[in-house]
């Protein structure tokens, strides 16, 4: 009988060590568990406000193009309709805007093939160096001072001139340059335009 108990004892002592064993692993499961999934739950937070920057980002992105778009469609489009330069012969543009000097060689959609070429420069106006914003200007110049250019036309650039070259002081004087050299706007109207054109601090005496 003795015996009998001493390996019940055995038995039951034996029992208690493996249930504490299990025990201790199940619990340091459920904290690996736990932890893991307040990593997971961190990365995902992270995700989710770098989504959200990005989106935010994004959407201010959008609202420039859409200026730079009005820009686009309503000043230079309709002025390259009048203009007496070709765009195709322009290496400085083919060779920025698509490193590829026979894309716009092909006349099939003249029209369209210089929308694509604006719209895809001005797309990457912000790693172009000031200098080449200023060739460009000067390509312009002959197309404003088109006799086909009204005094309408001329204060909608300068109102969109805005969007994107208020920090190039370089172009500021290249349309400076062209206002005062626009043989349609009279003594009042350069009034009227310096009036709109405060913003871009060019000096009442050049007028």
């Amino acid at each position: 009988m003795k015996k009998i108990l001493n390996l019940v004892k055995v038995i039951t002592k034996k029992k208690i060590i493996i249930c504490y064993k299990y025990c201790v692993c199940v619990l340091i499961l459920i904290n690996v568990i736990f932890l893991s999934r307040c990593q997971i739950s961190n990365n995902v937070q992270n995700k989710v406000n770098m989504f959200h920057v990005k989106s935010n980002k994004n959407k201010y992105l959008n609202t420039e193009n859409k200026k730079i778009n009005i820009f686009l469609n309503k000043i230079i489009i309709q002025a390259l309709q009048n203009a007496h330069i070709s765009f195709y012969e322009n290496k400085l543009l083919i060779d920025i805007v698509y490193n590829n000097k026979n894309y716009l060689y092909n006349r099939k959609n003249d029209l369209e093939n210089v929308r694509k070429m604006i719209n895809k420069y001005f797309k990457f106006i912000k790693i172009i160096k000031i200098s080449e914003i200023d060739d460009v200007l000067k390509k312009f110049k002959l197309t404003l001072n088109s006799n086909s250019l009204s005094k309408d036309k001329v204060l909608l650039i300068a109102k969109y001139m805005n969007v994107r070259y208020i920090l190039f002081n370089n172009v500021i004087k290249n349309l400076e340059h062209i206002l005062i050299n626009t043989e349609l706007v009279t003594v009042d109207d350069k009034e009227i335009i310096y009036n709109k054109l405060q913003f871009f601090n060019i000096k009442r005496s050049n007028y």
